[in-house]
């Protein structure tokens, strides 16, 4: 839906799961359980943790 690659979407969601801004959990999307059920799928949700952000005010006068 976004046009990106499989691969390249997966990179970058495993990144913010090691920035802890992510978490990952397997999940079986079907029914089927035991030998020939598929491998789980690979399910993010938000992390627990807060993340906060500061920006530093403008100082025009120094630009020039």
């Amino acid at each position: 839906a976004l046009g990106l690659p499989r691969s390249t979407a997966s990179f970058h969601l495993d990144r913010l799961v090691q920035d802890g801004l992510l978490a990952v959990e397997f999940q079986k999307s079907s029914g089927k359980s035991g030998p020939g059920s598929g491998r789980p799928a690979k399910m993010y949700r938000q992390a627990a943790s807060e993340v906060g952000a500061s920006v530093p005010d403008r100082n025009y006068d120094l630009a020039g």
